[in-house]
């Protein structure tokens, strides 16, 4: 029994610790393709991705930039750096999400989205400015800024 007491420690603190680990790198989006959960996306500087079940719910308040990408775009990959900065930048002003068409092609179609990079800027549930084509990262964040 002595010998099973003074192992235990040893056995439950690298245990404890790849659990941690674990949760850290599954619940902060890295190296899984989606994060844990919708609130640990949405802390401060991430992109939160939207689906049709969310899509409503987060564009309803506030300020929101949705960018409307597929995985098979190209101008889409160049925008995407690009839309990380102006969510670091503009994080507690306004939310950043990608909304991937593929996935949701119904609300694509709702907005008429035609070509992509499409990024659409929401205040308060509506739809004010549209950015169609590769967008600078100035040209978002005076947008946000004037809102």
């Amino acid at each position: 029994m002595k010998t099973i007491k003074k192992i235990t420690p040893y056995i439950i603190l690298p245990v404890l610790t790849a659990i941690i680990a674990f949760s850290n790198i599954c619940c902060t989006g890295k190296n899984v393709e989606k994060p844990c959960s919708t609130y640990l996306a949405e802390k401060k500087g991430e992109v939160v991705n939207l689906t049709e079940s969310n899509f409503d719910e987060k564009t309803a308040t506030g300020i929101v930039l949705v960018d409307f990408w597929a995985t098979w775009c190209r101008p889409c990959k160049m925008q995407a750096p690009i839309i990380e900065e102006v969510s670091n930048i503009v994080s507690g002003k306004a939310t950043i999400c990608k909304l991937d068409i593929d996935q949701t092609p119904s609300i694509a179609a709702r907005f008429g989205i035609q070509s992509i990079p499409t990024m659409i800027l929401f205040k308060n549930g509506k739809a004010v400015i549209q950015f169609t084509g590769l967008t600078s990262k100035e040209d978002i964040i005076n947008e946000i800024n004037k809102l």
